[in-house]
């Protein structure tokens, strides 16, 4: 009895190993390879200014000699484009690119790397100051508001903080 036991147990663990085995080769199949990832696009998240400079970074693992970058409308029309030569340093393993750039007009964007290591940024807004940080200054008040840090205590009154 205890011998057919015995043999039922190495054969649950035999399936349960090649199940393992099996799940973990498909995990690993589908897994991005190092080399998809061996590039990113770094926009300001708040936007930027029209008509201003503007800067976003690239950053390889590799060199980006003879590469180009340009920026994409929401429709996918190239407004600027550029080669990628303003080599800023490296960054822990990274060489960084600064990709600078101006825009006149008001929208979303981003920006596409072509070279040894091709990237795209995530969308970007391009619009009026007001436009741009309004809402980014009106979550960080809230903020302040919500978390009771509106008000820094001395002693036994409290003091307003930045005038809120």
């Amino acid at each position: 009895m205890r011998r057919n036991a015995g043999c039922t147990y190495g054969r649950e663990r035999s399936k349960l190993f090649a199940t393992t085995v099996l799940g973990t080769l498909l995990v690993l199949l589908f897994l991005p390879s190092p080399a998809a990832a061996s590039a990113f696009v770094r926009v300001n998240q708040m936007g930027y200014e029209v008509s201003t400079s503007s800067r976003a970074y690239l950053m390889s693992s590799g060199s980006e000699q003879g590469a180009t970058f340009r920026v994409l409308d929401a429709n996918g029309t190239t407004i600027f484009s550029q080669p990628v030569d303003n080599l800023l340093g490296s960054w822990g393993r990274f060489t960084v690119y600064g990709l600078d750039f101006k825009i006149a007009v008001a929208g979303v964007y981003s920006i596409e790397v072509n070279g040894a290591f091709p990237a795209t940024s995530p969308n970007f807004r391009i619009n009026l100051a007001k436009k741009l940080y309004s809402a980014g200054i009106a979550n960080a008040l809230n903020f302040i508001r919500t978390n009771g840090m509106a008000r820094i205590s001395y002693g036994r009154r409290s003091e307003p903080f930045l005038g809120i």
